[in-house]
């Protein structure tokens, strides 16, 4: 898959994708005719990225991940710490969100009421 469509399908620019490649948070992308070629692995690792990314972990943070993955079993239980901490975090921003979400459909439903009572007076 061409670097055009990847950043398409992931809604990553070229140049994200370039500096992913460079720091090591994906594997050196092999090149065609000059031109980068995505194979599953790469894509593999860039769900992740953008998985975790999304869900708040840094990019440091991603790539500490990696480094452990690629250290072997040795380091499932930094892994997994890693892993369990981030999932509690985003579990709370997660609650966050919800409570904050809830209060702008009170907010709605309050103003749609207020609107149906000015709309009576006239």
């Amino acid at each position: 898959m061409k670097i055009s469509e990847v950043s398409e399908q992931y809604d990553m620019s070229a140049d994200t994708l370039r500096y992913y490649e460079k720091i090591g948070l994906i594997p050196p992308v092999p090149k065609i005719s000059g031109q980068r070629v995505y194979d599953e692995n790469s894509l593999e690792h860039l769900t992740f990225i953008q998985c975790m990314k999304t869900s708040g972990l840094s990019l440091a943070e991603i790539k500490q991940y990696q480094t452990w993955f690629r250290e072997g079993d040795a380091t499932l239980l930094q892994r997994l710490e890693l892993l369990e901490a981030h999932y509690e975090q985003s579990q709370q921003r997660l609650k966050k969100l919800q409570e904050s979400i809830d209060y702008v459909a009170y907010k709605i439903d309050l103003t749609k009421q207020n609107l149906t009572r000015y709309e009576g007076k006239e």
